[in-house]
């Protein structure tokens, strides 16, 4: 089976004026593997906050964002 959660990323056309490099970023990661427990760590880059718990390798947009880590699904029966 095959599991798929649809994610978009929705900006104003005033953001894509104001932040043509992360419109760009989202752009460019339109293809890459997803799952949910990673939106914390997008939502932190792309509201531009600074925290110990960022982590660049879980967030879709960063320029070092693991695509090769393992996604997984649990299914309870």
């Amino acid at each position: 089976s095959q599991y798929q959660v649809p994610m978009w990323i929705w900006y104003s056309p005033r953001y894509k004026e104001l932040h043509p490099e992360m419109v760009e970023k989202i752009q460019m990661a339109a293809h890459r593997p997803f799952q949910t427990d990673d939106i914390p760590h997008l939502i932190l880059e792309l509201a531009g906050v600074k925290c110990k718990y960022f982590d660049p390798a879980r967030s879709l947009i960063n320029d070092q964002f693991n695509t090769s880590r393992p996604r997984k699904v649990t299914v309870k029966k």
